[in-house]
């Protein structure tokens, strides 16, 4: 899904009572993926920095997400932004992250 998606219905998995967690991709749409179709035929985002992709996650993260990633076309730069943006705020960091 794209980050939009998950922050519009996050608060309906919160409110489940389960454990929950959010990775969005960064395409414009999914629309062009047809059944057993591949990612290529797909666009990537221009405007979904690594900054605003924190952004997006923090929110799902003050929402109750316990777990949060990224998927096709968030990069490790992003994922990395978002790492040191939860080591700030105090969250626990599983994992290393390469380069």
């Amino acid at each position: 899904s794209i980050p939009e998606a998950i922050s519009s219905s996050i608060d309906k998995i919160k409110n489940s009572g389960k454990f929950s967690g959010a990775y969005a991709n960064g395409f414009t749409s999914i629309k062009a993926l047809n059944l057993g179709g591949t990612v290529d035929k797909l666009t990537s985002r221009r405007d979904l920095d690594p900054e605003k992709y924190t952004s997006f996650a923090l929110d799902w993260v003050s929402k109750g997400a316990k777990i949060v990633g990224g998927c096709c076309e968030i990069s490790p730069s992003h994922i990395a932004h978002l790492n040191a943006a939860l080591g700030v705020l105090g969250y626990s960091v599983i994992g290393k992250l390469r380069n």
